[in-house]
């Protein structure tokens, strides 16, 4: 018999509204429109129909709760059923990871804006060693420079390191952002 909570990914004490979500949900993944028909989903959205009418039904629900406690499962299961629910087991933990993800990126204490002045602040940093760096190497190579030539030497030096470290800074937060859209 066909467990209609395991197909749905649902507990058994799961609201209307959790079966209907469960539903939209895998409706979506398993539609044959969206997966070029192919069979294996077309036959998985059929479940999934099956699953949501009998579920959402309060009637056709008590009907099928009775006879799956009526029904007693025989030893030689078919292996594509069991198949099947391992399919939907290992779709059910992956819908938990995601949830435990989404939860843990909608609640992270950093938020874009702080990320965006944390990479922005790095690279001054970088800038600031690599303008005290390029003061050493000018007095290296000239010591006879004074402190005024040396300053403006690295002062016009230093706006086009701070252009150029934050257009670094920039295009890696928003290689970063790009990166984080990868979601379940």
């Amino acid at each position: 018999m066909k467990d209609y909570f395991e197909i749905l990914g649902i507990d058994e004490k799961a609201s209307k509204g959790a079966i209907q979500e469960a539903y939209r949900k895998l409706a979506k993944k398993f539609h044959p429109d969206l997966n070029q028909g192919d069979e294996f989903f077309s036959k998985h959205f059929i479940l999934i129909q099956e699953a949501y009418d009998v579920l959402s039904d309060d009637n056709k629900r008590k009907q099928w709760i009775r006879s799956r406690a009526n029904t007693h499962a025989s030893p030689k299961q078919d292996i594509s059923a069991e198949i099947d629910r391992k399919i939907f087991a290992y779709r059910k933990r992956n819908a938990s990871f995601c949830a435990t993800k989404q939860h843990y990126q909608n609640h992270c204490p950093m938020q874009e804006k702080d990320k965006f002045w944390t990479c922005f602040g790095y690279g001054c940093l970088g800038v600031g060693a690599l303008i005290i760096l390029i003061g050493f190497i000018c007095l290296v190579f000239n010591p006879t420079l004074t402190l005024k030539q040396l300053c403006f030497q690295m002062l016009w030096l230093s706006k086009y390191l701070a252009a150029l470290a934050a257009s670094l800074a920039g295009i890696v937060y928003f290689y970063r952002y790009l990166s984080s859209l990868d979601v379940c």
